[in-house]
């Protein structure tokens, strides 16, 4: 088996864990789906019943009432009449009011003209008046208005607790269906409410026409059941529906409760979820083993074979060669001897070019050192020059020459110090701390006096692990940032024993450094202000010496007040 092959084959059997662990996810996030739909539908049918309970069970108080009134025991048509009118009227406009006598002949309505029709075939009016007690009825058309309505019936009872008469009320259907429909329904949602022969009561949200008619068989199959629950259902159309069910067994009784959510509308974000997923799967796959065939045919095998030969021709000082067909060889082996060799030869140019390297940096040293010196003469002629003549343009002339020599001076120390940068770690030494400072401070006390900047030192006596060079370059290029960038005012440098550490703190009154600009200043040639003089390497090679050492550089500043650069260098064991 080739390269290629193994390639493909090797990717293959990796996805096949990952193909496996997704189907698993997505099977449990149906049944979890299921679950959810499942529980969300059977608790909206139980809110449902206790809605339909606080109606009936205000229904019950109400004829409770009507039971109680004097007019409706003296069974005096006209006065009942008009009390049941202001009744209905005050407090539930959505029902009619009626007492009927033990034949089941009304008496009176709050809707007048009805006395004289009869109930007494009506199963809730038998069952009221043989039970003594509150009763609902099943779906009825009213004798009264002739509206589609839900009966109740109470009985009304004598001094003797005789039942002499039953208050009779009349609830509107389509009242309680508007009355449902005030709770919003999400999309693929129904209620559907039955009496306690399957008889449809409400339908919603929208109606089909078959209030007044009976339920499907299977809808009706768990009317009797112990308990809520929920089943999966056909309805009427055929489509799969889960149902949340209340039985007529639970209160309020002889009502059956069935919320349902269509099965296919509620899966449907997931089932297009999943489909996505599984076509972006199939295309990865796809893609995965192409490119696994493409790495091995390409990427792998025909770039070593090639690769090989290049290295080859390396070795003869050959550059023309080309890559032959592939012959059947170790070619990883080969590839590793090959490798050793072009090894070889890249340490060889390594170490050429580091001696190259060496050689800038002594160039740069020996520059640094035979160029000062004379410069350094060149400063002091022209400040004896100066203070040997009055002449005013001479002064000023050699004013400036002094100026440009000491510039040049300071920026031929950045560039030696940057080149001392690249020498790697140094060895720590115990350096005495105050002895370096007070060098440093008198090489820049003049330039101090030139602008008029009065210069503090504050030195301690305790020595410090650093390498020394480093360190002077360190304190020297603080204090020539702090000069350059301070118009009046001073500099003061102090050092302090903490913990174990040596505080050298350099204070200015100077611009201050912004507060985005902070980390910036100490890159490589960067000036706050592009007028002062300076290559920008200063705060630059500060930073990179410290980090050398492993020393701790920060900086805390108020722009327009000044700033505060502290070195912390480790305490020296005492000797």
């Amino acid at each position: 088996m080739n390269i290629s092959a193994r390639v493909f084959t090797v990717t293959l059997f990796a996805l096949l864990p990952t193909l496996a662990v997704q189907g698993i996810n997505e099977f449990l996030r149906n049944n979890e789906r299921e679950q959810e739909i499942r529980s969300s539908a059977l608790s909206t049918a139980e809110h449902r019943n206790a809605e339909l309970d606080g109606i009936v069970n205000g229904i019950e108080r109400l004829l409770g009432a009507v039971a109680e009134l004097p007019v409706s025991k003296s069974l005096n048509p006209g006065e009942c009449t008009e009390t049941l009118g202001e009744l209905a009227k005050q407090y539930r406009k959505d029902l009619v009011l009626a007492v009927a006598d033990r034949s089941g002949t009304i008496l009176c309505a709050s809707i007048p003209g009805n006395s004289g029709a009869t109930i007494g075939d009506r199963n809730f009016f038998a069952e009221a008046l043989k039970t003594g007690k509150f009763s609902t009825g099943d779906y009825t058309v009213s004798r009264i208005n002739g509206e589609k309505t839900i009966p109740f019936a109470h009985p009304i009872r004598n001094d003797k607790e005789e039942t002499v008469a039953i208050a009779v009320a009349y609830l509107s259907l389509d009242w309680f269906a508007g009355h449902l429909r005030r709770v919003p329904f999400q999309p693929g949602e129904s209620l559907l409410i039955t009496d306690r022969h399957g008889t449809i009561l409400a339908e919603l949200p929208s109606s089909t026409g078959r209030v007044g008619k009976n339920a499907t068989p299977e809808q009706l199959a768990m009317i009797r059941a112990d308990s809520p629950a929920t089943a999966e259902l056909k309805d009427e159309h055929g489509k799969d529906v889960i149902y949340g069910y209340v039985p007529i067994t639970v209160p309020p009784p002889d009502l059956f409760i069935l919320f349902g959510v269509d099965r296919e509308h509620a899966f449907a974000p997931l089932y297009t979820e999943q489909w996505r997923s599984f076509a972006l799967s199939l295309l990865s796959l796809s893609v995965a083993l192409a490119l696994a065939w493409a790495v091995g045919a390409n990427a792998i095998r025909r770039p070593i074979e090639r690769l090989l030969n290049v290295i080859r021709g390396w070795q003869r000082d050959d550059y023309q060669v080309y890559a032959p067909r592939p012959l059947e060889a170790p070619e990883f082996r080969e590839l590793g001897e090959s490798f050793n060799q072009l090894m070889k030869t890249l340490r060889a140019h390594e170490k050429e070019l580091s001696e190259a390297n060496q050689f800038k940096g002594l160039i740069l040293a020996i520059a640094g050192h035979d160029l000062r010196q004379p410069l350094q003469i060149l400063m002091a002629v022209s400040r004896l020059r100066s203070r040997a003549r009055d002449k005013e343009d001479e002064n000023r002339y050699l004013a400036a020459a002094d100026e440009a020599i000491e510039r040049l001076n300071s920026q031929l120390d950045a560039l030696v110090t940057a080149t001392r940068l690249d020498e790697g770690p140094r060895e720590h030494k115990p350096v005495a701390i105050g002895p370096l400072l007070q060098s440093v401070v008198d090489q820049w006390g003049s330039k101090a006096d030139q602008k008029g900047l009065r210069i503090r030192l504050r030195s301690c006596d305790e020595d410090v692990l650093s390498d020394s060079i480093l360190l002077e370059a360190i304190i020297r290029n603080l204090i020539g940032n702090a000069i350059n960038y301070t118009v009046k005012g001073g500099i003061l440098i102090c050092c302090r024993r903490r913990a174990g550490r040596v505080w050298i703190e350099i204070y200015d009154t100077g611009i201050g450094i912004p507060k985005d600009k902070v980390d910036k200043v100490f890159g490589k040639f960067r000036r706050l202000n592009s007028d002062t003089a300076g290559l920008g390497l200063g705060l630059w090679i500060a930073r990179t010496a410290a980090d050398t050492l492993g020393h701790e550089l920060s900086v805390c500043s108020i722009p327009g007040h000044g700033s505060r650069f502290r070195v912390e260098a480790p305490l020296a064991p005492c000797k």
